[in-house]
């Protein structure tokens, strides 16, 4: 009868919302309860990243700096990401939890590669009376046992390069045998490979920029592939925009498993741009004054820190 069949509809529709609830919660609980990476990841970061913190102090870090300093707020303000694509480097998308919605602008290593059109488009997309908030980074692993370029993926044995895509452009300048002429774009279609023939001939151009006699060459190449994104994101920004921007860069450190344990972000920029002004400001050591203020400061061996919330100790 039609009454059984809305009690029916009821119960499921009622049963359906509870399993969404109960997998929502789950997920919640999971974040909320992430374990402190090891001592000896701990002092990885440390020594090679002075000054990181986990994902969600960046998060409450930026956010706070932002809305109770320089007026962005949640509603007006559009994130832009130009990281790399890797799945395990998508918790730096948690900043959409604070500013909403975010447009993609980087490919392999965390470059740019949707340029100057991706960037007008972007900056086309802000709200009236808005804010810019670019996030810029390449990514590195460091696992739990303090190897650093690598981590153990969720479901697989073996540990995986990280960036692979850097990894590899590294391993081809390393062995000098990548000939800026030989873009490929006829394999595999039209497109080809010819993100990382660019990140290939970037790196064989540039080796010498790489200084690998005071520091893990992996650790160079992150430096090295940040210095580069910034440049290109820079190079994208126009003089002059309609609204105000904020630039966040840096190095996006990944560890084993991070759904259970933090990623990390090493700032190395924060500047800011107001309508009309000509030139950024630095504001990174209004991010550390909030930092500094809130969290728990882990010290390393060797002179260097790093940021936990408390959750994460």
């Amino acid at each position: 009868s039609f009454l059984e069949g809305w009690r029916l509809s009821k119960i499921q529709t009622f049963t359906m919302a509870t399993s969404v609830l109960r997998r929502a919660l789950s997920t919640s609980t999971r974040l909320m309860s992430k374990s402190a990476p090891s001592r000896a990841c701990q002092q990885m970061i440390a020594s090679n990243y002075p000054g990181a913190v986990s994902q969600t102090t960046l998060v409450s870090g930026v956010k706070e700096v932002l809305t109770r300093n320089h007026n962005f707020d949640e509603e007006g303000c559009l994130l832009a990401t130009s990281t790399c694509p890797d799945e395990i480097n998508r918790s730096v998308d948690t900043l959409t939890g604070a500013f909403g919605d975010v447009f993609p602008l980087g490919g392999l290593g965390g470059l740019p590669f949707t340029g100057t059109t991706g960037f007008a488009a972007y900056s086309a997309h802000v709200p009236d009376d808005g804010q810019l908030l670019v996030l810029y980074a390449p990514h590195i692993g460091i696992s739990n046992n303090g190897k650093i370029g690598e981590v153990a993926r969720p479901g697989m044995k073996d540990p995986t390069p990280t960036c692979g895509a850097c990894a590899l452009g590294y391993s081809a300048a390393k062995k000098g045998g990548f000939d800026s002429g030989s873009m490929s774009n006829g394999t595999g279609g039209l497109i080809g490979d010819y993100q990382l023939d660019i990140i290939k001939n970037m790196l064989t151009s540039n080796l010498h920029e790489l200084d690998v006699t005071k520091q893990n060459e992996y650790v160079a190449l992150s430096f090295f592939m940040y210095k580069k994104i910034k440049e290109e994101i820079l190079n994208a920004i126009p003089e002059e925009l309609p609204v105000p921007i904020a630039l966040i860069g840096g190095i996006q450190i990944n560890t084993d498993d991070g759904r259970n344990i933090p990623d990390f972000f090493a700032p190395l920029d924060f500047l800011i741009k107001d309508k009309g002004e000509a030139e950024y400001r630095d504001i990174l050591e209004e991010l550390y004054t909030v930092v500094g203020s809130t969290q728990f400061r882990v010290n390393g061996e060797s002179g260097g820190y790093l940021y936990l919330s408390k959750e994460e100790m």
